[in-house]
């Protein structure tokens, strides 16, 4: 039917038209301006997060496959737990009795917004590391949420339909009055253990990671980071909050993007400048990987590193520089600051020439009371900050062991109380257990 056509195509139309945001507000140019999407080709790379890349040629076993469509439904039962899907799967076989048709859309749209995204997603099912895993998981868990709404008309379909079911057998008023009530209850308890979850109302994690950082590392430093949960509070406290302006924050890894580039030639203009000759070679070398021509990765890849490493050595005199890493997920790529040694202080790593002279000293500005006794309800990034101090306990740890095991027995017990990996906690466990043989046997 050429009008039904014309009509579906114009309110695909209209729900596609948030997406003018982007170029508009982008025109203004922002502070921060992800992706720069003003022209046609980067506005389509935003829209499909051509930065994270996407084979969708490259085949897996089948085992594989199935696995990763389970992690799907297994999200879907914690979405909604086992009573909605079981008012969902009614609500499908509603349909199959009373509107077909309804029946097939709602099967080919579940497909596509189901097993297809599995497949496209391509979860990496084979991570033994739960947090890992949970990353992955809390990552692909968004792309579901098409599915999740349709899930929910079918739940209602499922629950109509047992409703006209108990009058079409006469049950009892109060029968039927109390199959509503247990729906409003279980209603009530899934809303109330969601809200009690969800609440953000206690949540400052962010916040005190920011005050930790900021009140230990020195005026006028370089701060780099190569993962989101690091660098956008940064982001977000420089350049909304206006804090610590005098601060260089940097994400290594959006450093491959000429837009990222661009923005920082706007925030930093002369910390940028300094590097100038580096940071044009990197741009030339990428440029025919962006414009979709042929492009040698080796050559971007050494140029990516110079750039990276031009931007610590012409600085690094005048500017402490510190990273803030998160080894066991997103370890340090191999090349940067190699000339250097890190130096695990609290709440980064600090470049140093050379480590020696280290302090026992901790920074009285270094808190960790809200990470150890909050009563917020901590999420997988709450979970990651905790694990990151506790890594940089230990690891600090272990370069007192030899000549200082007293200092370094109470770095240990520190970052037992921090760590949230269970993997981490037995690591560093097993440490500290030899920190107190030698201090017995001493």
């Amino acid at each position: 039917n050429t009008r039904r056509i014309l009509i579906g195509a114009a309110l695909m139309a209209v729900g596609l038209l948030p997406y003018l945001y982007l170029p508009v507000a982008s025109a203004f140019n922002p502070s921060m301006d992800w992706g720069d999407p003003e022209n046609w080709t980067n506005f389509w790379r935003v829209v499909t997060r051509h930065q994270y890349g996407l084979d969708i040629t490259k085949s897996r076993p089948l085992p594989v496959l199935l696995s990763q469509i389970g992690l799907h439904y297994k999200i879907l039962f914690e979405q909604f737990g086992i009573v909605w899907v079981v008012f969902g799967s009614a609500g499908l076989i509603e349909l199959f009795f009373k509107k077909r048709i309804l029946f097939f859309l709602s099967l080919i749209f579940n497909a596509l917004t189901g097993p297809l995204v599995a497949y496209l997603t391509n979860v990496d099912m084979t991570i033994r590391d739960p947090f890992a895993l949970a990353e992955q998981k809390a990552l692909v868990a968004v792309m579901y949420l098409p599915f999740f709404m349709w899930w929910g008309l079918l739940m209602a379909i499922g629950l109509g339909a047992g409703i006209r079911w108990l009058n079409q057998k006469n049950f009892k008023r109060n029968f039927q009055t109390a199959w509503i009530g247990i729906v409003a209850a279980i209603l009530m308890l899934f809303g109330y253990s969601t809200f009690k979850k969800e609440s953000m109302h206690a949540y400052y994690f962010t916040e005190k990671f920011k005050d930790n950082l900021l009140q230990t590392i020195e005026p006028n430093s370089i701060v780099i980071g190569n993962w989101d949960p690091f660098v956008f509070p940064m982001m977000y406290y420089q350049h909304v909050e206006s804090e610590a302006k005098e601060i260089i924050f940097m994400d290594v890894e959006l450093l491959r993007r000429t837009w990222y580039i661009r923005m920082l030639q706007r925030w930093y203009p002369e910390f940028m400048q300094r590097s100038e000759l580096p940071v044009r070679e990197f741009l030339n070398a990428v440029a025919p990987f962006e414009n979709g021509e042929k492009f040698n990765p080796m050559f971007i890849q050494q140029k990516y590193i110079a750039m990276i490493n031009s931007l610590i050595d012409r600085n690094v005199d005048e500017r402490p520089v510190y990273m803030t890493i998160y080894s066991p997920i997103r370890p340090l790529e191999s090349g940067i600051a190699a000339n250097y040694k890190r130096e695990p202080y609290f709440v980064g790593y600090r470049l140093r020439k050379e480590l020696n002279n280290l302090t026992t000293e901790i920074p009285k500005s270094v808190d960790m009371n809200f990470f150890i006794h909050s009563k917020a309800s901590s999420d997988r990034m709450a979970n990651m900050i905790k694990n990151y101090y506790s890594i940089l306990f230990a690891e600090r740890a272990m370069m007192f062991e030899a000549n200082n095991p007293a200092h370094s027995k109470v770095l240990y017990e520190q970052a037992l109380e921090l760590a949230e990996s269970e993997l981490i906690r037995n690591r560093i466990y097993a440490r500290y257990q030899k920190v107190l043989e030698r201090l017995n046997n001493n």
